[in-house]
């Protein structure tokens, strides 16, 4: 996977402006930040690395909700995912992320108007079904 992850990057090692960089970025109506870290920083975008075995062939959606809380904290960089397995390689950018992002709102908002029915952890666990 590293040697895919070379071949990916153009053969050698890109220029970074940061890596595990702490990103914090506001909920509407949600009064506690999501916090979170990106993989690499580049001048132009924010790449995350995802291993696997099998190559996606497009950003999965529970990645595109990820790349849409790091857009919102970007400013003016991209977001791209590189997908690597041992033998092959793919990036996408996040291009139109603003459902994923609204997406990512609503769910912060059901959880917190869902978990507010609640005095105590041991009420939400008595209300919610595990899946086993």
């Amino acid at each position: 996977m590293i040697e895919q992850f070379i071949d990916a990057m153009g053969g050698e090692r890109p220029a970074l402006v940061d890596y595990q960089q702490k990103i914090e970025v506001e909920i509407p109506g949600i009064d506690i930040p999501c916090i979170g870290f990106t993989d690499f920083g580049f001048e132009d975008a924010i790449v995350d690395l995802k291993t696997t075995t099998r190559l996606p062939s497009s950003i999965t959606s529970a990645h595109r909700r990820q790349g849409a809380i790091y857009a919102q904290a970007a400013g003016n960089r991209g977001v791209d995912f590189l997908y690597v397995t041992p033998k092959k390689w793919a990036r996408y950018q996040l291009d139109d992320w603003q459902q994923d992002w609204d997406e990512v709102v609503q769910t912060a908002q059901r959880l917190e108007k869902f978990l507010g029915l609640f005095e105590t952890r041991e009420e939400v666990a008595a209300a919610v079904i595990p899946d086993y």
